[in-house]
């Protein structure tokens, strides 16, 4: 029971920054992030993805919600400093 809450857990926390993903492709810039949430975010997820496979390796649901997020977090750092024309 305990995994399925986690991986429940991880899949809810994945998704949460699919929707300012999406946002930032569609306006073609990430604006309205501060420079400093954003970095801080991204390093943030870099450094537990990192633990989370020193400690755990990649069979937990820590894993995949760090990983769906470094994916969406690079999508959205590209678009704060490589607006689209």
């Amino acid at each position: 029971m305990v995994e399925v809450l986690g991986y429940a857990g991880a899949a809810l926390l994945a998704v949460c920054a699919f929707p300012q993903m999406v946002m930032c492709a569609i306006d073609g810039h990430a604006r309205g992030i501060s420079n400093l949430f954003l970095l801080s975010w991204y390093f943030g997820e870099i450094f537990m993805l990192w633990y989370c496979m020193a400690v755990f390796g990649v069979n937990n649901p820590l894993f995949y919600n760090y990983f769906a997020n470094t994916v969406m977090l690079t999508v959205i750092v590209r678009y704060k400093y490589w607006e689209r024309s």
